[in-house]
């Protein structure tokens, strides 16, 4: 005769985690920086792929998870490479650097010894379906700041143009790196145009001059580049005192030819406009500006580039001269997350407050509409189900990490869709849970507020999330996902739902009964403890699955099913002090 044994086995089993973390900053589209992830096409089909790199303490490369459309997602790509004389990897750039239509990379380098930073670039050339070559490596006895794209040969190709930075203590200084692109990719050594100057930490391009080639503005110095042609710079020209801004953007603010600049200083507010002459000057205006973090676009449509600041502030240009504008905004901006999200025509943008975000349609000239509150956080826009409407994404951490879609309806109002294939690590904890075979499970934010269930279906794409409370007014919350167990407990073919909860010293085992994909009914088990894993397993054998939990003390909890959903009262079973429940035909 067959018996069904229960293990307990006094083990310490330390969770593992995934091979990519997924901690990640928001990323929206290439010739951007970013410090762990982006979201960027890598093989030319339309869709965004995932790019995410290997941290430093697990060895330096990237992981590639191409999209495959419609929410499914291929295998991991994973790719290693070893940056010479101990520098590690550090923020990753996307920029088209030969002829092909290819995304390639440029990785900043950085090692840090003795209070000081050295530095340096690799630059990966991308040969398709998320494979790159050998990487070309450029050190230098600084650290890189700005990494930036540019044909400054105008021979088609993209160049680099790099500033560096270093301190050891002292007063900052830095240089100014051109590398010349021979079309193919390969770069030549640098040449320095800057050496020793003041702070160089933002660097701008644009036609300051009178000709159509472009020149390189650095802030520190106050001066530009002028570009004598074939990648070869001049004298540096001064336009302003020297005062390290925080911030410095080119765009044609006038009706001018050529590109002006703008500056912001975050120490002061000051925002400085600089209007180019086109014979090499500029003229400055000033005005104060109580924010941070601007972003430069054309938002209210007139052909003019506007500033659009974090917490609101929107300095319209009309020809070269802002006004300010304050948004009645809930929460910050990341402009960078921008879309026209209702295909109208306008530019929208999305707030973050606490766990929340909103999404704020633009209406033409300074008005902008505000949606209902979403609870996530938005770290990218893409179109992730291939309709032509900009989605949203948010990059879930901790020891759930995964990733939570927000579906464009093609109005700007969105709907949570959660991508098990891209769970990294569902051990539980956060907000992504178990996958329970075409579902998902997600645990409430609050300690009592229940679960969630997104229905799946076969194709990877899943539908919206149905949150259910725990309706039995017991003060518990539930343990953590990875020990929610997914059975069949009254054989009706679907299978329900087994959270083990507790309050910190007493608890329950609660069964929520699968209602065709919904789990309106609950049956609360009452234990007298806490109650930390749950297992199923048919230890009677008479077809029906039996539960058993364990909890802090020195016994676990036997739970007879007895058909009809419902199971008899708790049977006490000493076995020491478990901290593993297996069951299994021994």
């Amino acid at each position: 005769m067959r018996l069904a044994a229960l293990f307990l086995l006094a083990l310490a089993l330390a969770s593992t985690s995934s091979a990519a973390d997924v901690s990640l900053p928001p990323v929206v589209h290439g010739d951007r920086e970013f410090d762990n992830a982006q979201i960027v096409d890598l093989d030319d089909d339309g869709r965004g792929d995932y790019l995410l790199p290997i941290p430093s303490s697990r060895g330096d490369g990237v992981i590639v998870r191409l999209n495959l459309g419609q929410g499914d997602i291929g295998p991991d790509l994973t790719y290693s490479f070893n940056p010479p004389s101990s520098r590690r990897t550090g923020g990753i750039f996307t920029f088209h650097l030969n002829a092909d239509v290819l995304p390639d990379l440029v990785v900043r380098l950085t090692l840090r010894s003795g209070g000081c930073t050295s530095g340096g670039i690799a630059i990966l050339l991308n040969q398709g379906n998320g494979v790159f070559a050998t990487p070309q490596y450029f050190l230098f006895g600084q650290a890189s700041v700005v990494i930036l794209a540019h044909d400054v040969s105008g021979d088609g190709a993209r160049d680099l143009v790099v500033s560096t930075r270093e301190d050891c203590g002292g007063a900052p200084f830095g240089d100014l790196l051109v590398f010349l692109n021979d079309g193919t990719g390969v770069f030549a050594s640098p040449t320095s145009y800057l050496p020793s100057s003041a702070d160089p930490s933002h660097v701008a391009v644009g036609l300051f001059s009178a000709d159509a080639l472009p020149d390189i503005a650095v802030s520190g110095t106050g001066q530009y580049l002028p570009n004598l042609g074939g990648g070869v710079f001049g004298p540096p020209v001064t336009f302003t005192t020297p005062d390290p801004p925080h911030w410095m953007g080119a765009a044609a603010l006038d009706t001018l030819p050529g590109d002006d600049l703008v500056v912001f200083d975050l120490n002061d507010d000051a925002f400085h406009v600089f209007l180019n002459d086109r014979e090499g000057g500029f003229t400055r205006s000033t005005q104060t500006v109580a924010d941070a973090e601007p972003w430069m676009h054309d938002y209210d449509g007139d052909g003019d580039a506007d500033v659009l600041f974090r917490e609101g502030t929107l300095m319209v240009n009309d020809n070269g001269v802002f006004t300010s504008t304050a948004l009645a905004l809930q929460g910050f901006i990341d402009p960078a997350l921008a879309a026209d999200f209702d295909d109208d025509g306008e530019r929208d943008f999305t707030t973050r407050f606490g766990d929340f975000f909103r999404v704020y349609r633009g209406l033409g000239g300074t008005s902008f509409e505000a949606s209902p509150r979403y609870h996530g956080e938005v770290q990218a826009v893409l179109d992730y189900d291939d309709d032509g409407d900009p989605d949203l994404l948010w990059f879930l951490t901790g020891f759930s990490s995964g990733f939570r879609f927000f579906e464009n309806q093609g109005d700007a109002t969105f709907v949570a869709v959660i991508d098990s294939e891209l769970s990294a690590d569902p051990m539980g904890g956060g907000e992504l849970g178990l996958t329970a075979g075409e579902e998902i499970v997600v645990r409430g934010t609050s300690a009592v507020s229940g679960f969630g269930v997104v229905p799946g279906t076969t194709n990877g794409v899943f539908g919206a999330i149905q949150w259910y409370g725990w309706s039995d007014g017991l003060p518990h919350q539930m343990a953590s996902l990875s020990r929610v167990v997914v059975e069949d407990l009254n054989n009706d073919g679907l299978r329900d739902l087994v959270f083990p909860r507790t309050d910190g010293s007493n608890g329950a085992v609660s069964v929520r009964w699968n209602r065709s994909g919904s789990f309106p009914d609950v049956t609360s088990l009452g234990v007298g403890t806490a109650p930390f894993r749950v297992i199923a397993g048919d230890f009677k054998e008479d077809g029906l699955p039996d539960l058993v939990a364990d909890g802090w003390a020195s016994f676990f909890m036997f739970f007879e099913n007895q058909g009809s959903e419902a199971f008899a009262a708790a049977t006490f079973v000493e076995a020491g002090t478990p901290s593993f429940l297996a069951a299994g035909d021994v």
